[in-house]
Parts: structure tokens; C-alpha cells; sequence
């Protein structure tokens, strides 16, 4: 049970460290005057093929939802 607990808080911790990450990144992109994009395919080749859904959510959020990234993606 202990290693259990250890491990879901490793994790936790790992995907804090990767949204603080990706949010940084976005920003950036913002502060640029760029459109804020990700690339999927390079992030899945840096090993967080199995946090795509997570990170894709996040992106959706800080681009202000479903909508707003997909006028996005039209541009």
C-alpha cells in the first residue's frame, strides 16, 4: 500500500512539473505575439505519448475552451 502511495504521488508530481511546463511554453508563445500551438508529434516523440489527453485538455483550457481552439486550429 505505501509503494502505492508513493507511486500515484511521483506521478502527480511528474504531471505538475509537465503542466507547468506546457502553460510556460503557451505563454511564451502569447507573449511573442504567436498563436499559441503544440506540437504533438514532437511531445509524443519526448515520451509523453500517454499524457496527450492531459495535455490536450490543458491546452484547451488555457485557450479559453473547445471553441476557442478550434477557431484556432481553422487559422
Amino acid at each position: 500500500m505505501r509503494d502505492l502511495i508513493k507511486k500515484v504521488l511521483v506521478e502527480d508530481r511528474r504531471l505538475n512539473v509537465l503542466k507547468n511546463y506546457i502553460i510556460k511554453l503557451l505563454e511564451r508563445q502569447v507573449e511573442s505575439g504567436l498563436t499559441p500551438q503544440l506540437d504533438f508529434t514532437d511531445l509524443a516523440r519526448k515520451g509523453f505519448r500517454k499524457d496527450l489527453d492531459e495535455i490536450k485538455g490543458w491546452y484547451r483550457d488555457f485557450v479559453g475552451g473547445d471553441e476557442e481552439a478550434f477557431k484556432l486550429f481553422k487559422r
